[in-house]
């Protein structure tokens, strides 16, 4: 489930992207993170292929993606290609260690623990202005090719890639062309940040240092004062904030409350992505309201 960082990180704003396809990047910030197992990459190798792949043990759909990225890694490692698993928006090192420990050969790669901030944060997260996950960076000689969600990756791709020439460039150009579609909507996204200031106020910096200073209960006090006082919030806002109620919740292991706010945020916008997937959120709840009752 997801952990502290989530809750305030679900209201953050994408930041504006200083990091495009086409730059020059480097592996300083990848190995000052916390290797969990393997090594990170003391240079870039010339024409290899490197997917950074960006994810979280709360995060569903990363968890789903292991398994496809662990075959294209074990498949065509021998052919160039890198995988690094870089656990990002977690703050428990040992449950990222107990995970990856757990899943064995089925994510033989080698996996970084991040933290919540730090380098591989400020130089790679927020400078692509990433918000959110399963993520993949695709780097060749030093330069970041493009950025695509992990499932898109494939073995025809990567050998084409790896082949370089013409083929490398046709399948660069789609996914850069893919990007700009992406930019646009990215736009559209900022203008909507813009109108949700306007709405919320100081909601989202005051939510990030309470949930910086991990004080749950004043995080909690801040949703529900929100939700009561302000009269501008449309459901949407209204929606997240009960989400944001469930994650605090579920930190606070208040199972209950946390599935109560997540059919009030289901209630609210049925047909939101956020409430299309509460379903899923509260079937992890439920399993760790199974294991807790068990205990």
């Amino acid at each position: 489930m997801k952990t502290l960082l989530s809750y305030f990180a679900a209201c953050a704003m994408a930041a504006a992207a200083t990091l495009k396809p086409g730059d020059a990047v480097k592996t300083d910030a990848i190995g000052a993170a916390t290797f969990i197992q393997g090594e990170a990459p003391k240079e870039w190798v010339k024409d290899h292929l490197y997917v950074i792949e960006c994810w979280a043990t709360w995060c569903g759909p990363c968890v789903q993606a292991i398994p496809h990225v662990n075959d294209l890694y074990k498949e065509l490692k021998e052919q160039g290609l890198h995988v690094v698993g870089m656990n990002v928006w977690e703050d428990d090192k040992a449950k990222v260690g107990e995970f990856v420990k757990a899943k064995g050969d089925g994510m033989s790669y080698p996996v970084a623990f991040t933290g919540m901030e730090g380098a591989f944060a400020d130089e790679w997260l927020k400078a692509a202005g990433v918000n959110g996950i399963p993520h993949a960076f695709v780097v060749k000689n030093g330069k970041l090719l493009f950025s695509i969600h992990p499932a898109g990756l494939n073995k025809e791709m990567i050998g084409d890639l790896l082949a370089g020439g013409e083929k490398e460039a046709a399948i660069v150009k789609e996914q850069q062309e893919a990007a700009s579609k992406r930019a646009e909507s990215e736009a559209a996204q900022e203008k909507e940040a813009a109108a949700r200031k306007e709405r919320l106020g100081d909601f989202d910096e005051e939510l990030n240092k309470l949930g910086r200073a991990k004080n749950h209960e004043g995080a909690l006090k801040l949703v529900a004062k929100t939700l009561a006082e302000n009269k501008k919030l449309t459901n949407e806002d209204k929606q997240q904030l009960c989400f944001v109620k469930a994650m605090i919740n579920t930190e606070l292991k208040k199972l209950d409350d946390a599935l109560k706010a997540l059919d009030e945020a289901k209630e609210l916008a049925p047909d939101s992505e956020l409430g299309q997937h509460v379903e899923e959120i509260k079937a992890q709840i439920k399993e760790q309201l199974s294991e807790k009752t068990d205990e």
